[in-house]
């Protein structure tokens, strides 16, 4: 489970109105661009994932109104082998209380691929205010999307990068992500309501680092950073200084 994955994350705007079939349908329409069917979905009652069919899907997804759509692709290894949820090469889990997380295996699609295919999906970027894309091992990478510390081979369990994980999740509890960004990743993209939500101390520092480090575009009216290498580290450090970033809040 060390293979590389390719995860997009999306955060949903504070006021916005979801409804969890126009959700549901997109995600589907999601697996259908990459030619991947659903296998399994979701969760019984007893928290197990279970078989994909038409009518067992419907009759959950009108009894989850509540919570969330979660999608997986066919098994990788046999039943029971993992953890059933990361038993596959691409999956989709949308919370209400988390927002979206999307999972690509590297081999399936890269992670530019996966980012021009969220952008695809007609109207649906309009339910978030926040997103971003990276890399990572599979487990350690689904357990960040979803706010969460999942320690593997490349990240043991006293990985000096531990802390940071959980400290967006902790904002968003605290209902103080407002005043944040959660770091500086390769691919970040910002709604003009999620900045102007920010203090305008920390949305100024923002659009100043934004300015001087990667590459900054405005594109489907959301504001587009890209930044790598020695520019990513640098940016970080300033934003630190700053106070933006929620992954470094003391």
């Amino acid at each position: 489970m060390s293979q590389p994955y390719n995860f997009l994350v999306a955060h949903l705007k504070k006021d916005g109105l979801v409804q969890l079939p126009a959700v549901s349908a997109s995600l589907r329409e999601w697996f259908g661009q990459l030619g991947v069917d659903v296998d399994r979905f979701g969760s019984n009652k007893s928290g197990k994932v279970v078989k994909f069919s038409e009518k067992s899907y419907e009759k959950s997804l009108l009894a989850s109104e509540s919570g969330g759509v979660m999608l997986y692709s066919e098994r990788i290894w046999p039943k029971d082998e993992c953890d059933e949820s990361m038993n596959c090469n691409v999956s989709a889990i949308f919370l209400r209380s988390n927002g979206l997380l999307l999972s690509v295996a590297d081999e399936v699609m890269s992670l530019d691929q996966l980012i021009e295919s969220f952008w695809r999906l007609e109207g649906f970027a309009e339910l978030f205010e926040y997103l971003y894309a990276y890399q990572e091992t599979q487990g350690y990478g689904t357990g960040f999307g979803l706010g969460f510390y999942t320690p593997d081979e490349s990240h043991p369990l006293m990985w000096k990068g531990r802390s940071q994980v959980g400290k967006w999740a902790a904002a968003t509890r605290n209902a103080v992500d407002v005043h944040y960004i959660r770091d500086v990743f390769e691919y970040n993209a910002f709604s003009e309501e999620k900045l102007n939500a920010l203090p305008a101390q920390k949305q100024s520092a923002l659009e100043s680092v934004m300015d001087r480090f990667g590459e900054r575009q405005l594109q489907n009216g959301w504001n587009v950073w890209r930044v790598t290498g020695a520019d990513q580290q640098d940016a970080r450090k300033e934003l630190i200084a700053s106070d933006v970033l929620a992954a470094f809040v003391s």
